[in-house]
């Protein structure tokens, strides 16, 4: 079954905080296995990221196919080129030329790691990729990071009604002010809100932030930054996040798994600063 191949129209076309994707496969089936996922971010804009899906084996049929798959891939770099790869898929970025290539079995998992290097990369003029959880009410945005097992998921359930995603979330300077962007990962509806700040999350016996100096802020949120692959877009990504800690206030935030935590991740700034 043939799809849309390059220079043909997009199987999917998305947009992920704020840039443009344009889907190509071999396969019109390619749309059927990324739809649950990204179904709710598609979009179109200016300047598209060209992606080219090549199936090279049928969709897995149970779990024991589906695990090579979510090996953590290697990756090598030459110039403005990246290769990403496990022994069941490789995937070939051309950062300069904005394209990429993508050879592996119809499944999603393969794109999804595309589209997290891809988008570390697209994003580290302006902004960043942040380990963390959306939530926002009334204009104003939070984001919660913190490593697998922090809480993040956890919030996210707890604030269904409030909660953007759950993993992963784009953050950007526009003008004077910082915007936080969903992305679909793990699961994910579509926001672009203003920033209002972020919490660095840990358990605790009950809810209490507080406030941190940039410094410490800076320190503590290298490690939850998707780095870019590429030296120079790295050094931009380190440059937007000393940006983003200097002009949006950044807490650490003890919680218990309780619905009243919104109340203290919606107060007022002086709680803790």
């Amino acid at each position: 079954m043939t799809g849309g191949g390059p220079g043909g129209p997009p199987l999917l076309a998305l947009s992920l905080a704020g840039q443009s994707f344009l889907l190509h496969g071999d396969d019109v089936r390619w749309r059927d296995v990324l739809a649950p996922r990204y179904a709710p971010f598609r979009g179109e804009g200016d300047a598209p990221f060209e992606v080219e899906l090549v199936a090279n084996a049928e969709p897995p049929r149970d779990w024991h196919e589906i695990e090579p798959l979510l090996e953590p891939p290697a990756s090598t770099t030459r110039g403005a080129t990246i290769d990403v790869g496990t022994a069941a898929f490789r995937i070939a970025i051309d950062a300069g030329a904005r394209r990429a290539r993508v050879e592996a079995p119809l499944h999603r998992a393969a794109v999804d790691v595309l589209l997290r290097h891809a988008l570390s990369l697209l994003l580290a003029p302006d902004g960043l990729v942040l380990h963390g959880a959306l939530l926002a009410a009334g204009g104003a945005a939070w984001i919660c990071c913190g490593p697998s097992g922090c809480g993040k998921s956890t919030l996210a359930g707890l604030l269904a009604e409030h909660a953007y995603c759950d993993e992963l979330c784009g953050v950007r300077r526009e003008a004077a002010a910082w915007k936080a962007w969903s992305l679909p990962y793990w699961h994910g509806r579509p926001a672009a809100i203003a920033l209002r700040g972020l919490y660095l999350l840990r358990h605790g016996a009950q809810h209490r932030r507080l406030r941190l100096r940039p410094a410490e802020a800076l320190r503590r949120l290298l490690r939850e930054v998707r780095w870019p692959l590429l030296g120079e877009a790295a050094g931009a990504a380190l440059a937007n996040l000393a940006a983003l800690v200097r002009e949006v206030p950044v807490w650490e935030l003890s919680f218990l798994p309780q619905a009243d935590v919104w109340d203290t991740i919606a107060a007022g700034e002086e709680i803790g600063a």
